[in-house]
C-alpha cells in the first residue's frame, strides 16, 4: 500500500487505487474503480485506508476467529438473548474508576454508552452478534497470524485456555493451600466478572479445588505461564504461518482478479448487443429508404432521344 500511497496519507483514492491494480497487470476502467472503492470504502470517506484494504481482501472471519469472537460475545450477553444491552454491561465492568468519572465529566452510564459504541454500529442502543463479528472483522483484517489474534482475543476477554504461545496470560492466578499443606499455583477461570474474594473461592470450587486458604499475593511464581508467555515458535512454525500467509495474499489477488475479468465479461457482452441492436437498426433504416425510393430511369448510353 505505501507503494501505491502517492500522497503519502496513508489513504488510498481512485486513481491511485486505478494505478496500483494496474501495475499488477489488472486492467481496470475507471466505471469498475467506483464499483471496487464503493465495496471497499466502508466509511464513505471517498478513499480507501489500510484496514479497509485489509478487510476487503482478507474477507470474512475463519472458523477458528469466529468462534473466538462468539465465546468473547458470550461473555458479553450474560442472560443470552442475542443482545447485549447496557444493563448487561453494567453486570460485568466497573466503571467507577474510570477517569473521567472519577473527575466528574462523565456518569458512570454514560461511561458505558461511550464504551458500547465501540459495537453499536446502527446506534439503537444494543450490540447484536452481527455487529461484534463486524468489529472484530476490522480488528482481524490487521493481524496476520491466527495465534496472535487467540492470544489477544483470551487476553483481552480473560477468556481461559489456549495452548503454547496462544495460551491466556491475563487471569488471576492464586497461591492455594490444601487441605494436606500443599500448595498449588490455580487460575481464576474466566475471571471477567470475578470480583470479590468469595467469587474467587467459588470459582475455584467449580474447578474442584477446594482450598482451605487461598492467597491473592505473593512471591511464588506460575512457571507454567511463565514458560507459556516467554514460548518462540520453531523455525519450521514460523516457516508455515509465513506460507499460510502468502497463500491467503495469493487467494485474495486472485478474488479480485476475478471479479475485474467478470466486470469486463460483462461489460463486453453489453458493448456488443449494443453493436447488434445499432447494425439491426441500420439494416432496418436502409430497407425502409430503399423502399420508398422511385425506380430511375434508364438511357442507353451515346444516344439521343427527342421528343420527350
Amino acid at each position: 500500500m505505501r507503494i501505491w500511497d502517492d500522497g503519502g496519507d496513508g489513504k488510498l483514492t481512485k486513481n491511485e487505487l486505478k494505478s496500483g491494480l494496474e501495475t499488477y497487470g489488472i486492467e481496470i476502467h475507471l466505471h469498475d474503480v467506483d464499483q471496487l472503492m464503493t465495496l471497499l470504502d466502508t466509511d464513505h470517506s471517498g478513499s480507501i485506508s489500510f484496514d479497509e484494504l485489509l478487510t476487503g481482501l482478507r474477507g470474512e472471519l475463519n472458523d477458528r476467529r469466529r468462534a473466538l469472537v462468539h465465546q468473547a460475545y458470550s461473555v458479553l450477553d450474560v442472560d443470552g438473548d442475542g443482545q447485549v444491552t447496557i444493563d448487561d454491561l453494567r453486570k460485568g465492568f466497573d466503571v467507577t474508576h474510570h477517569p473521567d468519572v472519577v473527575a466528574g465529566r462523565l456518569t458512570p452510564r454514560d461511561a458505558l454508552v461511550q464504551f458500547m459504541q465501540h459495537w453499536d454500529l446502527d446506534g439503537n442502543g444494543t450490540v447484536s452478534l452481527a455487529e461484534f463479528e463486524t468489529y472484530y472483522r476490522g480488528i482481524s483484517a490487521s493481524i496476520d497470524g491466527d495465534d496472535y489474534f487467540e492470544l489477544m482475543m483470551r487476553n483481552a476477554w480473560h477468556l481461559s485456555g489456549g495452548t503454547g504461545a496462544c495460551a491466556n496470560s491475563s487471569n488471576r492466578r492464586v497461591l492455594v493451600t490444601h487441605s494436606d499443606g500443599h500448595q498449588t499455583i490455580e487460575e481464576i477461570k474466566n475471571d471477567i466478572r470475578v470480583r470479590s474474594r468469595q467469587g474467587m473461592l467459588d470459582n475455584l470450587a467449580a474447578q474442584h479445588v477446594h482450598a482451605t486458604s487461598m492467597t491473592t499475593k505473593g512471591s511464588v511464581m506460575d512457571l507454567r505461564a511463565k514458560k507459556q508467555s516467554n514460548h518462540v515458535p520453531t523455525r519450521s512454525a514460523r516457516e508455515d504461518a509465513h506460507a499460510a500467509t502468502l497463500a491467503e495474499r495469493h487467494a485474495a489477488a486472485t478474488r479480485i482478479q476475478r471479479r475485474f475479468r467478470c466486470f469486463r465479461a460483462q461489460k463486453f457482452v453489453r458493448a456488443v448487443r449494443r453493436k447488434m441492436a445499432a447494425a439491426r437498426m441500420q439494416a432496418h433504416t436502409t430497407a425502409r429508404d430503399d423502399a420508398k425510393a422511385k425506380p430511375a430511369i434508364l438511357r442507353p448510353a451515346l444516344r439521343t432521344y427527342h421528343g420527350f
